[in-house]
């Protein structure tokens, strides 16, 4: 008996713990307590889960869950488009190399072709160097009349200039406009420590390894782009970016050793070779990008750290951001639960792909790659297709879910539209004065004083 009423209080214990656990969220939730008072109030000899998972799940509750449900759209969105987005250039690709074969042209037409065609897909955020090198090789290599190698070195050097060439579009054209719009700065953070450190980097002339490691090793279209925002001389980056010739001369050649596979070991080993070493050229790039960002840094934090006066329109645009989102901020609490409920639910469905796709991306889609034959397809999806059954219902749910999101855009919008426009006119009053207030600060700012630890 005395047994039997040891297991009912531990049982009822435990009822209460989780009781006072599941209260204690929605009082959480309207912030009427702290995680301090939750944990005062149960004994670590009646938790139901152990100790650290027990307060893994009180802190969890203090989590901004609104916040987190929207980042997981934004990220399962950008992982879905840059696994997919690949696989949709690579049967476009080889299905442009296959008609251009067929068109029988002379070989200076195709060069202009494909020369143009890479600077149309360079012009293209998501897609990469790599494919288009590799597009080259397989068109010239295979089209030149004077025979394989030379076509793959028509193919090296086009894409040398075809890079600097991509390269200038970008910075003058996409970046010089871009550049001109505050909202754009403002968003890509100019005045920020990191964009700072990678404009002073950028900013040293002739050829500096850090200068080199940023031009070659970044992502194509975000570096150049962003050379154009910041306004730096287009010489200098082009000059920064004649060592690319080195992560040139390996995608190329693996396009052209593409055309050789299957005929003997050597040409397949020589072709995954050349992919191999475009990856160690394009890791070494990032791990000297790393140190360059560091040792600048370092070396410049007072110029860096110190408040520009010319940047004070961007100061102002993030403390008006900053201000808007106080006024108008949503909490998960506050949601009505139809809102909640199909944002949550959304969310969910966004990660699964996200999962589907990083896990079972062979499931999906079928493995397709520029040097295939494009005859192998039969249409967009089935089993001779790109996308098989099972991808179309995963997609198809995917991009059905994106109605919960948009339902919670619009919901917030109407709910707030008062209070924004209110707190907007509130600071377009306020504006001159905060601006004022900010450039005294700016001008009469001083680098702080480093402490020296003595014995």
């Amino acid at each position: 008996q005395q047994q039997q009423q040891q297991q009912q209080q531990q049982q009822q214990d435990r009822v209460s713990t989780d009781n006072s656990l599941m209260n204690s969220f929605g009082q959480i939730s309207s912030g009427e307590v702290m995680a301090e008072s939750v944990i005062s109030q149960v004994n670590a000899e009646n938790y139901f889960f152990t100790p650290p998972v027990h307060n893994f799940l009180v802190e969890a509750l203090h989590w901004d869950w609104l916040s987190l449900t929207l980042k997981a759209y934004l990220l399962a969105a950008g992982f879905v488009a840059y696994s997919l987005f690949p696989l949709c250039l690579n049967v476009f690709l080889a299905w442009f190399n296959d008609y251009l074969i067929d068109a029988e042209l002379n070989f200076v037409t195709i060069v202009f072709i494909t020369f143009f065609t890479g600077v149309a897909a360079f012009l293209l955020p998501p897609v990469p160097g790599l494919t288009v090198y590799i597009f080259g090789g397989l068109m010239l290599s295979a089209t030149c009349p004077d025979g394989f190698w030379p076509g793959a070195g028509w193919n090296i050097a086009m894409g040398w200039f075809l890079k600097l060439f991509a390269c200038a579009i970008q910075q003058v054209v996409i970046g010089g406009v871009l550049g001109k719009s505050l909202w754009v700065r403002q968003t890509v953070g100019v005045h920020k420590l990191a964009v700072r450190c990678i404009e002073g980097v950028l900013r040293e002339p002739g050829l500096t390894l850090g200068k080199v490691a940023i031009l070659c090793g970044g992502p194509d279209w975000p570096t150049s782009v962003l050379a154009g925002i910041l306004g730096l001389s287009l010489w200098q980056c082009e000059v920064g970016t004649l060592p690319i010739i080195l992560f040139i001369v390996p995608c190329s050649l693996s396009g052209s050793f593409y055309l050789k596979k299957g005929t003997s070991n050597v040409w397949d080993r020589s072709a995954d070779l050349m992919i191999l070493t475009s990856v160690i050229v394009n890791m070494l790039l990032w791990a000297l990008v790393a140190w360059a960002m560091q040792h600048h840094l370092e070396t410049h934090y007072t110029e860096l750290t110190r408040p520009l006066p010319q940047n004070v329109d961007l100061e102002w645009l993030d403390y008006r951001s900053a201000e808007l989102k106080k006024e108008t901020q949503v909490s998960w609490c506050r949601l009505p639960l139809l809102v909640r409920g199909s944002l949550g639910l959304g969310a969910a469905i966004h990660v699964g792909v996200g999962h589907a796709v990083w896990w079972g991306y062979n499931y999906l889609v079928h493995h397709f790659e520029v040097s295939d034959d494009i005859h192998t397809l039969k249409s967009w999806y089935g089993d001779e297709g790109v996308v098989t059954f099972l991808g179309v219902i995963v997609l198809a749910t995917y991009a059905i879910s994106w109605l919960a999101y948009i339902q919670y855009f619009v919901w917030v919008r109407s709910t707030t539209k008062r209070q924004l426009a209110a707190k907007s006119l509130e600071l377009a009053l306020a504006e001159p004065a905060w601006k004022e207030d900010w450039l005294k600060m700016a001008r009469a700012w001083t680098p702080p004083v480093k402490e020296h630890v003595t014995d």
